[in-house]
C-alpha cells in the first residue's frame, strides 16, 4: 500500500460493519441455539470477511479495470483530490483543476448526447412520454429526470429497451413526471400484470421480446388519461 495516491486510505468500516451486522442480525445462530462463545466467533468472522473484502475493493480501485470492476476505475483517488481540493482551496481554483474541467466537459458531453437522443426517440402519446430506446446498445450517461425537462405537459412516462442483462427480453419502465405528477395510476400495482412491480409512481417489468408489442400496447393505454 506505501505506492498508493496522496491522501488515500483504506476505508474498512462499511465491508467490515456490514458483513458483521449481517451475521449478528439475522438471528439465525440464536435461532440454531448457539451459544455465546459460537456467537462471538462468527461476529470476528464477519469482521474479517468484511474487512478482507473492503482492503480488496480499495486496492482494486487503484489497479483494476473499469470492465471488471462494474464501475469506473481511479474514482477512488480522484474523489480524495477533491476532497484535498475543497479544503485547502477555493472552490474557483478546484474548479480549474485540470482534471476536474476534464471530467466536467465529459459530463456536459453525454448530458449533450442523452438530450439528443431522448429528442430523437420520444413522442409524446396524450398525457404519455413514450421513449423507445430499443436497438440502442450504449445509452449516454445523463440525468434520469431529463426526460421530463424536455417534454414538461406529460404527466407519466413509459420508457422501453432492450434488457442488457437477459437475452431476448425487453425492460419496461413506468414513472411519474416528478415535475407534474398529476397521474393517479398506481404504477406498481399495473406492472404486477407483466411479472414486474414497484410502488405508486415508479416500477419496471420484463417481459420476452414476443410479448413486448402487446404488453407496450396494454400499459400505455393504461396511463392514457381519457378525455
Amino acid at each position: 500500500m506505501s505506492d498508493l495516491p496522496r491522501g488515500a486510505t483504506v476505508r474498512s468500516d462499511a465491508g467490515l460493519y456490514g458483513y458483521e451486522r449481517a451475521l449478528r442480525r439475522t438471528g439465525l445462530v440464536h435461532i440454531a441455539g448457539a451459544d455465546e462463545a459460537r456467537i462471538q466467533a462468527l461476529r470476528s468472522y464477519g469482521l474479517n470477511l468484511g474487512l478482507a473484502f473492503q482492503l480488496v475493493d480499495d486496492a482494486l480501485d487503484y489497479g483494476g479495470a473499469s470492465d471488471k470492476l462494474g464501475k469506473n476505475a481511479g474514482d477512488e483517488p480522484y474523489w480524495l483530490k477533491i476532497i484535498d481540493l475543497l479544503r485547502d482551496t477555493t472552490l474557483e481554483e478546484t474548479l480549474n483543476d485540470a482534471e476536474v474541467k476534464k471530467r466536467c466537459q465529459m459530463i456536459r458531453d453525454e448530458q449533450e448526447k442523452l438530450r439528443q437522443l431522448l429528442l430523437e426517440r420520444t413522442t409524446m402519446k396524450g398525457n404519455v412520454i413514450y421513449c423507445d430506446l430499443r436497438g440502442i446498445k450504449e445509452i449516454p450517461d445523463g440525468n434520469r429526470f431529463l426526460i421530463f425537462t424536455l417534454f414538461p405537459k406529460g404527466n407519466i412516462q413509459v420508457k422501453v429497451a432492450h434488457d442488457s442483462q437477459r437475452e431476448n427480453t425487453t425492460a419496461i419502465s413506468v414513472g411519474y413526471n416528478i415535475f407534474n405528477p398529476t397521474s393517479n395510476v398506481n404504477v406498481g400495482e399495473l406492472l404486477k400484470n407483466y411479472g414486474g412491480g414497484g410502488h405508486k409512481v415508479v416500477g419496471s417489468s420484463r417481459v420476452p421480446h414476443d410479448k413486448a408489442e402487446q404488453a407496450i400496447k396494454e400499459i400505455v393505454e393504461a396511463v392514457t388519461e381519457k378525455a
